[in-house]
């Protein structure tokens, strides 16, 4: 997995050469000569995105020796952001977001179990080794608060770094045992093993030991569309970087993301302001 220093190297010399980039020139626009001078003093707006998540170490639920790697879901993440020209290129602001930073795992493992309770094939106590499918639904939705600086090398190309601090503020976690097969064999004769919903859930509660608050960072890469004096549309990709562990309740446990998502910033103070004699 890329380390995060990895991902602040990358950024940092992506950052580094683009500031070879000639400033721009701030003027108004004449027919022959497009102005440069396109980017609003202050603005506000919303963004909305969706990518994976995926989990880093080792989850642990209430049972014990069921431990949970890898797991991956879709994420999701909406919010508004309040950004301001701090000096030429360079602007600083503030994201507030709501996360969605679920992820489902699973693994299969044999387990011998007293079939004559699950089946009539006997009504005698008879182990049988059954194979079991085991899967985690952690669910986790946090608030966000991250202050951000934005460097415009141009325009249309925006490079952003936001350390941030997240809360939770849902948490739940479900943990379901089904066998893989319901066809069982005992001396030959075949039977259907028959599981209720509660004897298949073995955990729902609420995720043990959940870290608060989560600091992490985005790293973040836009094009700005359409980069105007009263709005701007942009696609972007964001990569978060957690510094904290998700939860205590693992080893080493932490949600790694990544978003490709849609922002719309509009004008609230003008660049410039026409002066009369």
């Amino acid at each position: 997995m890329i380390t995060t220093k990895t991902y602040a190297f990358v950024f940092g010399l992506v950052l580094l050469f683009s500031l070879d980039i000639r400033a721009q020139v701030y003027e108004l626009s004449n027919p022959l000569t497009p102005s440069s001078n396109k980017l609003a003093e202050e603005s506000l707006g919303g963004f909305l995105g969706i990518g994976p998540n995926w989990a880093g170490g080792t989850h642990y639920v209430e049972c014990d020796s069921c431990d949970f790697q890898d797991g991956t879901a879709t994420g999701f993440t909406i919010g508004g952001i309040y950004q301001r020209k701090a000096m030429t290129n360079l602007y600083f602001g503030l994201m507030l977001s709501i996360d969605v930073m679920n992820i489902n795992s699973s693994y299969r493992e044999i387990e011998s179990i007293d079939v004559s309770k699950f089946s009539d094939i006997s009504n005698d106590p008879t182990p049988v080794n059954i194979e079991f499918r085991h899967e985690a639904q952690m669910n986790l939705s946090y608030i966000g608060l991250a202050p951000f600086l934005a460097y415009y090398p141009t325009n249309w190309l925006t490079l952003r770094v936001a350390p941030k601090i997240s809360l939770p503020i849902y948490n739940n976690l479900v943990h379901t045992k089904t066998p893989t097969s319901k066809t069982v064999f005992v001396n030959n004769v075949e039977g259907r093993l028959r599981f209720t919903e509660d004897d298949t859930i073995v955990q729902d509660s609420e995720v043990s030991e959940v870290t608060s608050p989560l600091i992490s960072s985005d790293f973040s890469l836009l094009f700005n569309l359409t980069p105007g004096e009263r709005s701007t549309f942009s696609l972007g990709y964001t990569q978060n970087v957690p510094f904290t562990q998700t939860s205590s309740f693992g080893d080493n446990f932490t949600i790694n993301s990544w978003r490709l998502f849609v922002e719309f910033k509009f004008l609230i103070q003008k660049k410039y302001e026409k002066i009369s004699n």
